[in-house]
């Protein structure tokens, strides 16, 4: 990864801070890239494995407004919760400040759960649940909601998740064929 810095095996998840950087989940590489928006390559983080600071197939990623970084390393069953290194470079101090545990997400399936980060909250799809849930960056659930079906407030395969600049959250409903938008409690 040192030696083709931009040579990407698979990246999934992109995720641009207020600041201008562009944060790639480069999948295959087990990895996260940071880019400027030109194109220009900043730093990486990651490895394959299981310890702090490592991935198994990253795929979800988020930026919150003050640098911190959301990574879901999916196959590793968890959220990543990364600190902005504070100076201004768009890296991240490489050691996660907290890990969330992820019941649902599995190895060696391609569900492509994905996380988002607003505030300080957390949310992240659960397609082998079909439930959303949301966290703070303390890890602690407060909500979760869904469950198999096709009503408003069901999922079929959630994925994809986003904020938008008042808080609500949309869900892709891939087996639904829909986006959701939520307004949190």
């Amino acid at each position: 990864n040192a030696a083709v810095q931009m040579g990407f095996f698979g990246p999934r998840g992109v995720a641009v801070s207020n600041d201008g950087f562009v944060y790639i989940a480069d999948t295959g590489n087990k990895r996260v890239v940071v880019t400027d928006t030109d194109g220009k390559y900043v730093g990486q983080w990651g490895e394959f494995g299981g310890q702090p600071g490592q991935f198994n197939e990253p795929i979800g990623i988020s930026v919150d407004g003050d640098g911190t970084v959301v990574v879901g390393d999916t196959w590793n069953g968890r959220v990543q919760v990364f600190a902005s290194s504070g100076a201004g470079d768009g890296l991240v101090n490489a050691t996660p400040i907290q890990t969330i545990r992820i019941l649902g997400w599995q190895g060696q399936t391609y569900d492509d759960p994905y996380v988002a980060i607003n505030n300080g909250r957390i949310v992240a799809s659960i397609p082998s649940r079909n439930v959303a849930n949301v966290s703070g960056v303390d890890g602690i659930e407060v909500l979760r909601w869904g469950g198999s079906g096709s009503d408003n407030a069901s999922f079929n395969d959630p994925s994809g998740v986003a904020f938008d600049a008042e808080g609500r959250i949309y869900v892709v409903d891939r087996g639904n064929l829909r986006v959701l938008g939520f307004t949190l409690p």
